[in-house]
């Protein structure tokens, strides 16, 4: 019985994270911010993504020195670049 209780709320808990997993709409003024600043660092493209936090993730953009993930906060200033 305790396992089905268990099991039970961990399956509650994961629905749960779904929801709040679900990517939240940008604006195309907000997709204009994030390339703009992509751009000043001579990058393109990318998967962009945004948090509740207000920061924009970029994955995969494509730079001069080769394809790197951005974080990208709410006044689009870089953040934290990633290599791969």
């Amino acid at each position: 019985m305790k396992t089905c209780l268990a099991l039970g709320f961990a399956s509650i808990l994961a629905f749960q994270n779904i929801a709040l997993a679900q990517e939240i709409v940008i604006t195309p003024e907000e997709v204009a911010g994030v390339d703009q600043t992509l751009a000043d660092w001579g990058c393109s493209g990318g998967q962009i993504e945004k948090e509740p936090t207000g920061v924009y993730e970029v994955e995969d953009a494509d730079c001069p020195t080769g394809v790197f993930d951005f974080h990208i906060g709410a006044d689009y200033a870089v953040i934290v670049i990633i290599g791969h």
